[in-house]
């Protein structure tokens, strides 16, 4: 019978991290289900109650890389003010600083900036906050990262693109390569050729002239033509 007991216990005795893990398990995906809706009280409670800031899920996600996806500013500069390290980059080697690029969150990004991100961490491409900014045509957020940010503007990827490329090349990354409407010029959507004009004009012209002068090989950017 002692032997009984004795095996009992040591059973629970080795089962009780994994009980601990799995518990923990919840209360983190009720904050991140919190911030994904947008539940600023929700979030601040949990906070108050000593849930880990910079806990992540089985993706690598953050909350603040969470709140990022879902475009929720408020609860990001809650998030962030709380000290949230906007440097942790997520199995797919997204981290917050980078994402808030490539989404043209341009107040999240503001928010970050005195934070110090890693200008040295790169996307699953290669690329920095600045190159799917302008890949996506996020004309305010190009405008905020080449004026207050030390990211680097000639910086190229891992395809061969930077940044400018990107914007002459991509428009905004989407129906402009695979030509759909009448209202085009050559292929291209006239919105599409003010959105470049746009980020062209906002991109320091230094470094446009360098920029150019180092154009990858020219089959790399054929685009497909219009189709009727």
């Amino acid at each position: 019978m002692f032997l009984k007991w004795f095996a009992l216990a040591v059973i629970a005795a080795s089962a009780a991290p994994a009980m601990a893990q799995q518990g923990a398990v919840p209360a983190l995906q009720i904050f991140h289900a919190a911030i994904t809706r947008g539940d600023e009280k929700a979030v601040g409670t949990l906070l108050d109650k000593g849930i880990a800031l910079d806990a992540r899920n089985a993706q690598g996600e953050t909350g603040l890389l969470v709140a990022v996806q879902h475009g929720r500013t408020r609860i990001a500069e809650l998030l962030i003010a709380r000290g949230a390290d906007i440097n942790a980059q997520a199995q797919n080697r997204d981290t917050p600083w980078l994402l808030a690029g490539a989404r043209g969150q341009t107040a999240m990004l503001a928010a970050m900036l005195p934070k110090g991100p890693d200008y040295r961490l790169r996307n699953r491409f290669g690329g920095s906050a600045l190159i799917p900014a302008c890949h996506y045509g996020h004309v305010e957020a190009v405008r905020f990262l080449t004026a207050h940010s030390k990211i680097d503007v000639d910086h190229v990827n891992d395809l061969g693109w930077t940044c400018l490329l990107e914007a002459v090349l991509l428009g905004d990354g989407h129906t402009v390569h695979q030509p759909r409407r009448p209202a085009r010029h050559h292929g291209v959507r006239v919105s599409d050729v003010r959105r470049r004009r746009r980020l062209l004009v906002v991109l320091p012209e230094t470094r446009l002239r360098q920029a150019v002068g180092r154009e990858p090989a020219r089959e790399q950017f054929r685009l497909p033509r219009a189709t009727n």
